[in-house]
Order: structure tokens, then sequence, then C-alpha cells
């Protein structure tokens, strides 16, 4: 999963370029790809200089298990996003 830390980027699913998102300071993504630990399902283009870190899919179950406060957050960023894809 990747964080945005500043600025901007798009990110596009690779089959629907409809499904295209602008994502800015504080957005995250690839976070599917850690549930699953599947690769991953769009691409991230930067538009501008980004800054940003990352979570790799072997570290995240521990980080996620010691925060459960995280496991919502992600629960609530994954529905938020199903509810998106519905209505598109």
């Amino acid at each position: 999963m990747r964080q945005v830390l500043r600025e901007a980027a798009w990110l596009s699913a690779p089959v629907d370029e409809s499904a295209r998102m602008r994502h800015g300071s504080g957005a995250s993504f690839g976070e599917v790809a850690l549930v699953d630990k599947s690769a991953r399902s769009a691409t991230v283009t930067a538009t501008s200089p980004v800054r940003a870190y990352g979570l790799p899919v072997w570290s995240f179950r521990s980080f996620a298990e010691a925060r459960p406060v995280v496991l919502w957050k992600l629960l609530e960023l994954l529905a938020e996003r199903l509810r998106a894809a519905e209505h598109r």
C-alpha cells in the first residue's frame, strides 16, 4: 500500500480508463493487494513530484493486527471504493 504525502497522482484501472481517479495529499492506494496478497490491480502515474511511503505486504498483517484502528479505516476505504465502483 502506498500513501501520497505531497502533490498528486492519477490512479487508473488497467481495463477501464473511466475508472481514472485523482489522488492528492493523504490518499492511499494498493490496499486490495495487501489484503489478498495478489498483484496490483491498477497503475499510478505521478502528475507532479510526489513523496510517498509504502507498506510492504509481508509486514502489513503484523502492523494491522497491532493497530485495530488501521483495520477499520481500511474496511471503510474498501467499502467506499466498492460503492463508488457500483455507481459507475
